[in-house]
């Protein structure tokens, strides 16, 4: 019973620390592709 408690909380605080990575890289991701949309936009303009 012990080992399975052991194996869970593993399984539990390597799915936080993913949650942990995983949140800002893709808030990260996010926000650089809304910047570049942003620069083709202008781009297009300017050439327009």
């Amino acid at each position: 019973m012990q080992i399975t408690i052991a194996i869970t909380r593993l399984i539990i605080s390597k799915g936080a620390f993913v949650c942990l990575i995983y949140v800002p890289i893709s808030s990260i991701v996010e926000r650089s592709l809304s910047s570049l949309r942003a620069l083709s936009l202008m781009n297009g303009a300017k050439k327009m």
